[in-house]
């Protein structure tokens, strides 16, 4: 009996989910004729197929749970969004700036000749103190301009002249710089201030590329600017005059992208300012 019952099975047995044994079929003869009979196989195939039909839209639902989520979302807010009562309270909440709040309590150094800044860096020059969320300004030798937020360590360019904090109200300081253009050779002096910025793209404040810084001066007002300048030129050039004053006043204030004016067509050595003196070398 139980080898005709399996060989009964036979046709059936692939649309199994495990393979029937001999414990199997002994249940089978063990269940009374009144319930075989009340089988019905139609309403059976009509509950597998629907469980095979979920099955397939749950994988379909896995494959795309965004557009899943948003719909169940969308149901739940059909559902209980109208005609319902809201049972929370909720105040307006003012928004806070974390630049406000955060303390300064790191300490910011530049590495000038390799061209880095870093946090902490007790071996290398001490800049100022500063929070995790400033922004620094670095001006180099050749030139060239970058703003970054501070880091452990964060490479601005070669050979830095100047390096700030920038204010968070943006940088308000005038800045006077002569520079020897590459392209032309001649000296330029100007007078501006920084504006708007990018953070770390790479701003060029001089004419050329691979253009010689040969003074620079921030100040805090325009009236701090230096008036004139001592400017003593190279020995090895065939100018007449080695040594003159250029009047600064001739310069305006304009902005951080402005060629400046003629200081000599002559390679600078050396310029004074006072007690400051920024040699060429």
């Amino acid at each position: 009996m139980l080898a005709e019952i399996r060989e009964g099975l036979q046709p059936f047995l692939k649309q199994l989910r495990r393979a029937v044994s001999d414990d199997d079929i002994v249940r089978l003869t063990e269940i009374r004729i009144k319930r075989i009979s009340a089988y019905n196989r139609f309403q059976a195939d009509e509950a597998i197929g629907k469980i095979e039909e979920g099955i397939k839209q749950v994988k379909h639902d896995l494959k795309n749970l965004t557009p899943y989520a948003i719909k169940w979302f969308e149901s739940l807010q059909e559902k209980y969004g109208k005609g319902r009562k809201r049972r929370t309270e909720y105040e307006e909440i003012g928004q806070i700036s974390a630049a406000e709040v955060v303390s300064a309590n790191q300490r910011l150094y530049v590495n000038r000749e390799e061209g880095f800044i870093g946090l902490n860096w007790r071996q290398h020059e001490f800049v100022q103190e500063c929070s995790i969320l400033d922004d620094v300004l670095c001006i180099m030798a050749d030139g060239s301009m970058r703003v970054a937020r501070v880091g452990d360590k964060v490479f601005m360019g070669p050979n830095v002249l100047h390096c700030a904090v920038l204010s968070k109200d943006g940088d308000t300081a005038f800045y006077t710089m002569v520079y020897q253009d590459k392209e032309t050779g001649k000296a330029f002096a100007k007078k501006f201030q920084i504006g708007g910025v990018t953070r770390d793209k790479l701003y060029p404040l001089a004419k050329s590329p691979g253009s010689r810084v040969v003074y620079l001066e921030v100040n805090r007002s325009e009236k701090e600017i230096a008036p004139t300048l001592h400017i003593a030129l190279d020995g090895r050039s065939r100018a007449r005059v080695r040594e003159f004053d250029f009047d600064l006043r001739r310069v305006p204030v304009s902005n951080r992208s402005a060629k400046g004016l003629t200081v000599t067509r002559w390679p600078v050595k050396e310029i004074k300012r006072a007690d400051l003196t920024l040699s060429a070398g």
